[in-house]
């Protein structure tokens, strides 16, 4: 098991998205990320596998605690995904608020808490915030 995630866009349902490699938005608007957690040592892309990494439903009581770490190692924000689709736990939401000190090039560290163990990701670089 190789923990990673995928950004998803144009989120509207569970079945109604885009695969993004990295996201865009602008520093200070308030954003939903969704991620869809990913095995990535299967169904690799060298495989023919795109997009790349198989979807990764984790157990019934799992958490995921995104911290987000912005080039100034001071201005780094931690916050606990929620899950928006009961049908499918391998989709993950957390928001980024329009107070977050976050700008630039903004990695993604990722703690999945499953029962009887912890997983750990990163992103890098995950989102980039335009500075306006």
């Amino acid at each position: 098991m190789l923990l990673s995630a995928r950004f998803l866009l144009d989120v509207a349902n569970v079945n109604s998205y885009e695969h993004a490699a990295q996201l865009e938005f602008n520093a200070g608007d308030a954003q939903v990320i969704h991620l869809q957690l990913i095995d990535a040592a299967l169904d690799r892309a060298e495989q023919g596998f795109s997009p790349a990494g198989r979807r990764y439903m984790p157990p019934a009581g799992s958490t995921l605690q995104l911290t987000m770490l912005n080039i100034d190692d001071a201005k780094k924000v931690t916050r606990f995904a929620t899950q928006p689709y009961a049908q499918d736990p391998s989709i993950w939401a957390v928001s980024i608020l329009a107070t977050d000190p976050l700008k630039g090039s903004v990695s993604l560290k990722l703690v999945l808490a499953e029962p009887g163990r912890t997983l750990n990701a990163s992103l890098v670089p995950g989102v980039l915030l335009r500075v306006r």
